[in-house]
Order: structure tokens, then C-alpha cells, then sequence
């Protein structure tokens, strides 16, 4: 839940990518699966970047704007 956070916010992300393109079942192997993570990565930013934050930016605005 915390590597969503942190892809959400676009903070130190490729650290990240780098550690789930090295995991596997059996311990790390160095890039043993490139493209799947870097793409849920890379997906998950724009999704998360774009609607996510922008949905909690405009509830808090609402809120801020009534109070």
C-alpha cells in the first residue's frame, strides 16, 4: 500500500520500479521481469497522479469551500 502511495505522489518511484523488477518467487534476480513492473509502475502513476490526487485535491477544495 505504501509503494501505491509513493507512485502516487511520484516520490523516489524508481527506486521502487528498480525492486520490483528484481523480485521473483525464489529471492532477486537482477532484471528478471522488466517490462510487466515498469509498466504497472508507469500506469499506476498516470492513474493514480492524475485522477486519484486530483479527486482528493477537488474534495478538499469542496470542503474548503463550504466551511
Amino acid at each position: 500500500m505504501m509503494s501505491l502511495y509513493i507512485f502516487s505522489t511520484r516520490e523516489n518511484w524508481p527506486f521502487y520500479v528498480f525492486s520490483f523488477i528484481d523480485g521473483t518467487e525464489d529471492g532477486p534476480v537482477k532484471d528478471s521481469s522488466q517490462i510487466v513492473y515498469f509498466l504497472f509502475a508507469v500506469l499506476f502513476i498516470f492513474i493514480g497522479s492524475l485522477f486519484f490526487m486530483d479527486l482528493l485535491v477537488g474534495v478538499m477544495f469542496l470542503n474548503y469551500h463550504e466551511a
